[in-house]
């Protein structure tokens, strides 16, 4: 049974990260294909990987944008390892027929919004869960229009006050005090 396991695990991922020549080697660069594999050994689900490859492809981005989307998520995978935001991005301004620059700039600034918003919640909470739930919240408070001054004015405070909590209450206190911004 274990080495069922254990081969599922290695076999399932290596094989779906090959499947990326085979679905694109008539309509995408090996860089593109490059690109897929990457995202998927730093952790993005396949699917998810090949799904937004595949919809920049059919809405005729170039292969410098596509390239750029991939590494943003690359990016966003290797530092806080939130990724999912960043390509709903992709997708949502595909839907919405906006320019592959434009789409490409807003999911960098998704994965930088993400990315301070993890940074600021780590320098306060040492637990890597409450890190991300946390700093999603955060990011997501971001999105809609907290100030960032705000955010550094309540985190200052909530150091403060943390320093002699257990780290569940302090994150439970962030979490609350956060969402209250």
């Amino acid at each position: 049974v274990l080495s069922f396991v254990l081969c599922t695990l290695i076999y399932v991922p290596l094989a779906m990260a090959g499947d990326t020549h085979d679905e694109f080697s008539e309509i995408a660069s090996e860089q593109i294909r490059s690109r897929v594999r990457a995202m998927i050994d730093v952790g993005v689900p396949s699917q998810q990987a090949l799904k937004m490859t595949r919809m920049m492809i059919q809405n005729r981005f170039r292969e410098h944008s596509i390239l750029a989307a991939q590494q943003a998520v690359i990016d966003a995978a290797q530092g806080t390892s939130v990724t999912e935001p960043i390509i709903n991005k992709a997708y949502e301004g595909m839907a919405k027929s906006v320019s592959e620059d434009r789409i490409v700039q807003g999911m960098r600034r998704v994965k930088e919004r993400y990315s301070y918003a993890h940074q600021m919640v780590g320098d306060l909470l040492p637990d890597s869960g409450q890190v991300r739930e946390i700093g999603s919240i955060l990011a997501e408070g971001l999105s809609a229009g907290m100030a960032e001054g705000d955010v550094e004015r309540t985190m200052a405070k909530l150091k403060q006050r943390t320093q002699q909590m257990s780290s569940s209450e302090a994150g439970a206190l962030a979490g609350e005090s956060l969402l209250s911004l």
